[in-house]
């Protein structure tokens, strides 16, 4: 009896503290990709391992970028995957990121243009997608130039590379730019795209990439400190690795 009513008052107390867990962010495949897909993503896999040993669920959606930061600051959301710190500023981030990369440049075939520095940029028309970090020097640039459409032209909505791909090809811009992990994942799904468009250079801004938790929920410190503990567990037993290697990525560590 006495280890019944045990088994009852532990099986009670883990219902009333599971809680579900609400993340958002746009497709950004291998990151996140299809809601309740075999290969969701590789930081939606490792949230879902994280938080399911600590009695928690996962809800996960798509929303475009713009949207998902501004619901998850109002508390409306728990978590936005994918961030760079100056993506989202005000937002909590772990000590723990979720990958280190940057951004690529590609243009079509007969081009000739590579990124260099920061004026390179003047000589052409490039696509950017609405509400995307590229690193300080690039966001100045966009932000001083996003009126001028000869050299900006900013794209929104959902499906965003895809439609970028597009427009590139169209050679209504002449330049497109995207996260390595993302652009890489696309084109060996996408391989036809790549008769008519070229990888052409670096844009040399490389940095951390995390799961950022809202400023606005009284549960993201607590989340916070599963999730660093987490990572480190799933790291040393070789579970992160398992996860990465679906996706055909390696610990950027």
């Amino acid at each position: 009896m006495i280890k019944l009513v045990l088994s009852l008052s532990i099986l009670i107390s883990t219902i009333v503290h599971s809680k579900e867990i609400s993340i958002v962010s746009d497709y950004w495949c291998p990151i996140n990709c299809k809601p309740n897909s075999i290969r969701p993503g590789y930081m939606i896999e490792i949230l879902q391992n994280i938080f399911s040993k600590e009695g928690h669920s996962i809800k996960y959606g798509l929303m475009n970028w713009t949207r998902s930061i501004q619901s998850a600051r109002r508390g409306e959301h728990d978590i936005i995957v994918g961030a760079y710190k100056s993506d989202a500023r005000d937002f909590l981030f772990p000590v723990e990121e979720l990958g280190f990369s940057g951004d690529l440049f590609y243009v079509n075939k007969e081009s000739n243009w590579r990124y260099k520095k920061i004026d390179s940029l003047k000589k052409v028309r490039l696509g950017v997608t609405k509400g995307y970090s590229y690193g300080d020097e690039i966001d100045s640039y966009v932000k001083t130039n996003k009126e001028n459409e000869k050299r900006i032209d900013i794209i929104t909505g959902k499906n965003v590379f895809t439609r970028s791909v597009q427009k590139l090809l169209l050679k209504r811009v002449d330049v497109i730019i995207e996260n390595e992990y993302v652009s890489n994942y696309f084109f060996k799904s996408n391989k036809k795209f790549l008769k008519n468009i070229k990888r052409s250079s670096s844009a040399k801004n490389h940095q951390k990439i995390y799961a950022a938790f809202s400023p606005n929920k009284v549960s993201s410190k607590e989340y916070i400190s599963i999730f660093d503990k987490g990572i480190r567990r799933l790291r040393k037993s070789g579970e992160l690795s398992v996860i990465l290697n679906k996706y055909g990525l390696k610990d950027w560590k």
